[in-house]
């Protein structure tokens, strides 16, 4: 009866979910100023990818891009939302808040597919109160891993429909989202591959899986999203698939300096205070297993099945793995093993290349994995769930301390916005400005050129103000102790 009494509040948690995570991805959107970064650079390319109608050859001040040799599906999104919105602060942001709206919403649904809602619910809160997915790591830096995590969540879905619940098609639309995935980082999205792998070689289904034709032929399939972009690239598809693979793996696999702790780091960064109940969790979920291991089976209507039997006369004891073997484990088992699989791959993976970035998709299976142990302890004893209470409310707060901090935009920008609408373009020494400048000026004036070179004078100069002595025969029409403005004198 309680557990029908859970899944009937269902549509009321989501509904509560969706309400929470739209007020922390959108509540003071546009205030905080531009991140010099992928958020600046992103919004460039949009721009002008909508000026020079090139779908796939990504720009910055009129020259290909390579500082990021990636697919283009994030910059395709953003140039849909400056089309909506305009040329905003909003729009450029609003891409990545639906991706992460997006992304909550399917972690909740692939958590019912194996536990009840309010399990599902407050596995997001989790995740609500940390920085990982809506602080300033992805949503509000506009950084690809938005969408990467977006679509994978969306992979995973249909995944897990098609593995664990035989249901046949998903397994088309989880080769489309894998492919989407693809389309937003390129190479790097092989690094979720292990995770995935290690899940099948626990649950014993891999060889099955590679047996199967229509895992082959779907599979398949996904060399139509590496084609499709090499097409659009033309002549340059093989200088930037090199790049993109260099940038994802080779750039970090060949640094010099090594941190064998960067999983750890990342999580004392992005998952603060609950990354100590995660160190916690990992004893607690072992010794769990080892203690239960015979409640880890059950019928599909979650009656205990006998013992199982063996030929040998002696009683032995079942190792974990021939019980995660068995078809018939427990729903929220099945859960816990893959959410495991995944952060374990990762932070593996991660450590190896020195990638921080793909541990972004780790965090909702550590939520998971914390939320499990939670609930267990609860079960057992009373303070864990005030322990829990104490928790989720010292991160909200510390997370909503970051929402009412204020902001402010380059007084440069601020102060001269409507010159800046009514210049066509401004000269600009060696020392160009800086990514986050560079938009906010393209924002004001889509059609904006940036003329390098000291010999190229216009009646207008934007400069470093160490600089201005470069420009005799114009004079100051604002400054900001980092930036200048400046404008022929009229003879």
């Amino acid at each position: 009866m309680e557990q029908t009494l859970k899944d009937s509040q269902a549509p009321y948690y989501l509904i509560g979910l969706l309400i929470l995570v739209c007020f922390f991805t959108l509540f003071r959107l546009s205030d905080f100023p531009l991140q010099d970064g992928v958020e600046s650079r992103n919004g460039v390319n949009a721009v002008e990818m909508m000026q020079t109608g090139k779908a796939f050859v990504l720009q910055y001040g009129g020259e290909q891009d390579m500082w990021h040799a990636k697919p283009p599906l994030t910059i395709w999104l953003t140039t849909i939302s400056f089309h909506l919105f305009g040329f905003h602060v909003f729009a450029l942001r609003f891409v990545m808040a639906l991706a992460t709206i997006l992304s909550f919403l399917f972690l909740f649904k692939i958590i019912r597919l194996y536990q009840a809602a309010d399990f599902a619910f407050f596995t997001c809160l989790i995740l609500l109160t940390v920085k990982g997915l809506v602080g300033r790591h992805i949503q509000d830096l506009g950084e690809y891993d938005a969408w990467l995590v977006c679509f994978m969540m969306m992979a995973t879905y249909c995944y897990l429909q098609y593995h664990d619940f035989k249901k046949k098609n998903y397994l088309v639309w989880a080769v489309v989202c894998y492919g989407l995935a693809f389309f937003t980082k390129g190479v790097g999205v092989l690094a979720f591959v292990p995770g995935l792998l290690l899940y099948l070689l626990f649950r014993g289904t891999f060889r099955k899986e590679l047996t199967k034709p229509a895992v082959w032929t779907t599979a398949l399939t996904l060399l139509a999203f590496p084609i499709l972009w090499m097409a659009g690239l033309g002549d340059q598809a093989f200088s930037v698939l090199l790049r993109n693979f260099n940038q994802e793996i080779l750039t970090f696999t060949t640094q010099s300096t090594y941190h064998p702790f960067l999983f750890f780091d990342y999580l004392n960064l992005q998952f603060a205070w609950w990354n100590y109940t995660f160190f916690i969790a990992i004893p607690v979920g072992v010794w769990i297993i080892f203690s239960n291991k015979k409640e880890l089976q059950t019928t599909q209507k979650g009656e205990k099945i006998p013992q199982l039997q063996t030929t040998s006369i002696r009683k032995r004891v079942f190792t974990i793995a021939e019980l995660l073997n068995h078809p018939t484990l427990r729903p929220d088992v099945k859960l816990l093993l893959f959410s495991v699989c995944m952060w374990v791959s990762l932070a593996i993976v991660c450590t190896l290349s020195q990638n921080e970035q793909y541990l972004a998709f780790s965090l909702p299976f550590i939520a998971i994995t914390i939320a499990a142990v939670f609930y267990y302890l609860n079960q057992q004893y009373d303070f864990a769930k005030w322990g829990f209470i104490g928790l989720l409310g010292l991160t909200t707060w510390l997370q909503l301390e970051d929402y009412i901090q204020p902001a402010n935009h380059p007084p440069i920008i601020v102060n001269n916005a409507d010159f800046i609408r009514n210049t066509p373009g401004f000269a600009c020494d060696i020392d160009p400005p800086s990514q986050d400048i560079f938009l906010y000026l393209k924002l004001l004036s889509p059609e904006m050129a940036l003329i390098d070179g000291e010999s190229a004078f216009e009646d207008a100069v934007f400069c470093r103000v160490e600089h201005l002595d470069k420009y005799p025969s114009h004079r100051v029409v604002s400054e900001d102790g980092t930036y200048a403005i400046l404008v022929k004198n009229m003879q």
